[in-house]
């Protein structure tokens, strides 16, 4: 995509660090009004991004991709991070995949 979208830039990163370092790389790296948080290994669509933006553009300040369902092991996680956490806008499928 960065190929053909100036607006859009990749990163790769010279090892192994982990997503959290990846995604802290890139948001500090972001430029402009929006940054869009995907997994390379396409477990999160790009096909996402016009529904993630026209969330964005309708005025969110944070537009989540969740799952459509979630095993039940996962929806207790969520349940108890949204509790515990004080997480109430975490959505109740989780927010890491579509």
């Amino acid at each position: 995509m960065a190929g053909q979208d100036p607006r859009v830039r990749g990163f790769r990163l010279a090892r192994n660090s982990g997503s959290h370092a990846a995604v802290a790389c890139g948001l500090d790296r972001a430029h402009g009004d929006a940054a869009v948080v995907l997994a390379a290994d396409l477990q999160d669509p790009p096909e996402a991004l016009p529904e993630l933006l026209t969330g964005w553009r309708g005025g969110a300040q944070v537009v989540w991709a969740v799952r459509q369902s979630a095993p039940v092991l996962s929806r207790v996680y969520y349940l108890a991070l949204r509790r515990m956490a004080g997480l109430a806008g975490v959505p109740p499928m989780g927010a890491d995949s579509f």
